[in-house]
């Protein structure tokens, strides 16, 4: 098939399409867009938002909705919307190197735009600090504060901890001879307000609210008694919705992150090892000693949308690693861990699959043999019944119950 060059992409086919969908309209001239690139099959379009210096979207002129409804039959359309977002990156002036371009389409229900794209990526080594990501959380903000950061307020309903708090060894006869039973004051409906960002970089994607943290929240406040009376410790801890909410259930929550700017670092790659008051000019957020000995006292970690890419996997698979056999190798611990499985199409298979989801499982199997001492089980939780937070749910959202049983 003959090469076409960028300055032809004046001559746009009419193509079948849809009145409610932008790349449509940018196709057929009735929404701005620049079309770098057309044929009689695709076209390309630049990103929005791009991730690095050339971000293009090789787009069909067909109506496709998306990569899960791809056929076989369709590899020659795969083989040439990637052969064009090459040819275009390539004639703006980027590298079209193996190991300097990414190219990957999204998966439902991760997607912005219900028309097949094909994103193509260039170079790779500047995509670091600069990929947008969004959680895909829609909050109304009451407010925004100075560093443009939306302020939302969550109602989490405490209605479980209605009859907690009963307390028989101090209950006396009143005068009338009834059971005279005190009782905690409970506020059955707490506020809470969160500082954060809808999008941001990915190297700061712990100020954002992810639906991860949300399921967490209400799965605790489903089942108080998984953390009521035990220390917890929670893992990149964000905007620290969990913990809050965590805090209003359990004896003591510790809150960490890994890098955000935002929490008590707790390093990942080294295992736990926060700086202690002295070491850090930020004094309210790192622990003092005998806050450090209670952390070791930990018998259950929480971890909220910590897999979204396979060095943060094997991060936080190494952290655990340390946690289990170091920190806490006296006690047992059960991790509650929430993800989206977020799915790759990939064109060569013509086959989805998710990367860090894999990757954690095969982990976590080499983390069993590897730690003799402690027997480990891993369960998905069933959340058909459970919700007591509006918020979108989807089949990629997941919570895990992961159980780490010393052996005497």
């Amino acid at each position: 098939m003959a090469k076409e060059d960028i300055s032809s992409a004046s001559s746009i086919d009419t193509a079948s399409g849809n009145d409610s969908c932008v790349f449509c309209r940018i196709l057929h001239g009735t929404s701005p867009g620049e079309i770098l690139f057309s044929d009689e099959e695709v076209f390309c379009i630049r990103d929005i938002r791009p991730a690095s210096t050339y971000h293009i979207l090789v787009i069909p002129k067909q109506h496709l909705p998306d990569s899960s409804r791809l056929r076989r039959d369709q590899l020659p359309l795969l083989t040439r919307m990637e052969q064009s977002g090459l040819q275009t990156v390539q004639q703006l002036g980027g590298s079209v190197e193996e190991d300097e371009v990414i190219m990957g389409f999204h998966w439902p229900p991760f997607c912005t735009q219900s028309h097949l794209h094909l994103h193509v990526i260039s170079p790779k080594r500047q995509m670091s600090d600069e990929v947008i990501c969004s959680s895909e959380v829609h909050t109304v903000p009451e407010e925004y504060d100075t560093n443009n950061l939306n302020k939302t307020r969550f109602l989490l309903n405490l209605s479980c901890l209605e009859n907690q708090y009963s307390n028989h060894k101090n209950s006396c006869i009143d005068k009338d001879g009834d059971l005279d039973v005190s009782r905690r004051d409970i506020r059955y409906n707490l506020a809470v307000t969160i500082c954060h960002s809808n999008s941001s970089p990915l190297s700061l994607a712990g100020l954002q609210v992810w639906n991860g943290s949300i399921i967490m929240c209400d799965y605790l406040l489903s089942n108080p008694i998984s953390i009521q009376e035990h220390v917890v410790l929670e893992l990149g801890s964000g905007t620290g919705l969990t913990s809050v909410t965590a805090a209003h259930l359990a004896s003591v929550v510790f809150a960490t992150d890994n890098s955000a700017p935002v929490l008590c670092l707790l390093d990942w790659k080294r295992g736990i090892c926060p700086p202690l008051e002295d070491q850090s000019p930020l004094k309210e957020f790192v622990f003092n000693a005998s806050q450090i000995e209670l952390l070791a006292k930990s018998d259950v970690i929480l971890a909220c949308d910590t897999i979204y890419d396979t060095e943060g996997v094997e991060d936080f698979i190494y952290c655990i690693y340390k946690l289990i056999s170091d920190t806490l190798m006296s006690r047992n611990v059960k991790l509650y861990l929430s993800l989206e499985k977020r799915i790759n199409f990939s064109i060569s298979t013509l086959s989805a699959c998710s990367g860090p989801y894999d990757v954690l499982f095969l982990r976590l199997e080499e983390l069993r043999n590897k730690l003799s001492q402690v027997i480990i089980t891993w369960d998905r939780i069933k959340l058909e019944h459970i919700q007591n937070i509006e918020y979108e749910r989807n089949e990629y959202l997941q919570l895990w119950i992961i159980s780490f049983e010393k052996i005497d």
